[in-house]
């Protein structure tokens, strides 16, 4: 059960837990990425999106966002690198990886990070583990394709998919299902961990897609141009799930395990969409909600 759901902003962070508390926290920070540890409920990390050079900054909370500290003792991760574009948990490192600079990793704890020398892309957009399985890990970038880790982060190996330029992941908690979105317009998925993979759908900008866990037949693919589409039969057809009103400018999608489906929007806050019966509420209009994580 999802005790706790979190919500990534593009100018602050809210964290939202099961008795309505509601923490506002790194104001006047760009938030690029964030990430929960698949272990504990109160611990988040969080990569900015730097103003110049060298403003490439991680963040960490060990109680829901109440507090915070930099890791790397208080330095950025790159003397150049302006953006933290993805960070993850591994039961062995912490990962942050940037825009031009490449990976980072932290072997104790965040306190220092060092670059990577096993991965060959300097644009690591996305990060994600396999929660069963947290020495699995999944990498996209948008000039190398995507990578899998089975040490938790230290060494990877390219995966054999039709294109390059990627832009988000996601991964059911089993790892053997996982959706790539490129920005060419091509979604792909993968039913056997990363081995082969089919593309899906072409739309414009697909920033985001998740299949449900609860339904693997079934899969939400975001636009930010085109909005929200949704497939119950395998891919095979798609319908547009629409909302009265509200722009189509959507980024991000996480079901929950009561069936309702959480999506973000680039400006205008978030939608709460119960699938049975198409019913949905509307939040924190005009605020842009990024990524929703659920926990």
């Amino acid at each position: 059960i999802f005790l706790k759901f979190n919500i990534f902003l593009s100018l602050f962070l809210f964290t939202f837990s099961s008795t309505a508390e509601v923490i506002h926290s790194l104001k006047g920070k760009v938030v690029r990425s964030l990430s929960l540890d698949y272990q504990s409920t109160n611990k988040i990390l969080v990569g900015n999106k730097g103003a110049a050079v060298g403003s490439a900054f991680v963040y960490e909370s060990r109680n829901f966002g109440k507090t915070w500290k930099v890791l790397n003792s208080g330095k950025p991760l790159s003397p150049q690198a302006t953006d933290v574009q993805s960070v993850a948990y591994t039961p062995k490192l912490i990962l942050a990886g940037t825009w031009k600079h490449g990976l980072f990793l932290s072997m104790d704890n965040g306190n220092s990070f060092k670059k990577s020398k096993t991965i060959s892309s300097s644009d690591i957009r996305d990060i994600k583990i396999v929660e069963s399985s947290p020495l699995e890990v999944y990498l996209a970038t948008s000039d190398s394709g995507l990578f899998k880790s089975i040490d938790g982060g230290l060494n990877w190996k390219k995966l054999k998919v039709p294109n390059e330029f990627f832009w988000s992941l996601n991964v059911l908690a089993s790892g053997q299902v996982i959706t790539a979105s490129s920005l060419d317009g091509r979604v792909y998925l993968s039913k056997d961990s990363g081995n082969t993979w089919n593309s899906i759908i072409e739309i414009e900008s697909p920033f985001f897609a998740e299949v449900n866990p609860l339904n693997i037949n079934e899969v939400v693919v975001v636009s930010e141009k085109k909005g929200v589409l949704r497939s119950t039969n395998k891919e095979e057809e798609w319908e547009e799930l629409k909302f009265p009103g509200i722009s189509k400018s959507f980024s991000s999608a996480s079901y929950l395990s009561s069936g309702e489906l959480i999506l973000g929007t680039w400006d205008n806050g978030l939608i709460n969409l119960n699938l049975a019966t198409g019913v949905y509420k509307h939040s924190l209009a005009q605020i842009p909600g990024v990524h929703v994580k659920t926990k």
